[in-house]
């Protein structure tokens, strides 16, 4: 079967995060895992940031600590989960810096996210195992039944 590489994430997903029981259910799961998993490889590798661009993405946390605001032990606030700057001005000139230092690495990382989310729209063909309707837990909820309907013979 034909299946975008995008399905092929959310199935892994899906399967990944579903615990019923059922023999017949399980080896479907465990089966279709199995088959898919060389494809979610392929694709994670395909989004793995480069060496260069995490150790940019490190020295961007860096600056955002060195100006951010510090709670009574010298620990920097995190506020919604970004770091509370004190000193904006003085962050956004090393930021500006640093992403000028960076340009090359930046956009490299834009292309390969680009190409990323292209991919993604791809087809792959792959021989998923089918599971019969009735083989289907009936603990299973609407969002798992929607995750694995690929896997549902009609």
């Amino acid at each position: 079967m034909k299946i975008k590489n995008q399905d092929i994430l959310n199935l892994w997903k899906t399967l990944s995060n579903i615990n019923l029981s059922g023999s017949k259910f399980s080896y479907a799961v465990a089966r279709n895992l199995s088959i898919i998993k060389p494809i979610v490889d392929a694709l994670e590798t395909a989004i793995k940031p480069k060496k260069e661009y995490l150790e940019h993405m490190a020295k961007q946390e860096e600056i955002a600590v060195k100006y951010s605001e510090k709670d009574e032990k010298g620990n920097p606030v995190i506020l919604d989960g970004f770091y509370k700057i004190s000193d904006e001005l003085g962050a956004e000139n090393e930021f500006k810096v640093l992403k000028e230092n960076n340009a090359e690495i930046i956009k490299d990382f834009a292309k390969q996210t680009e190409e990323y989310n292209s991919l993604l729209k791809d087809d792959v063909e792959v021989n998923l195992h089918m599971i019969d309707f009735e083989n289907i837990p009936d603990a299973i909820n609407t969002v798992q039944m929607k995750g694995i309907y690929p896997i549902i013979q009609s």
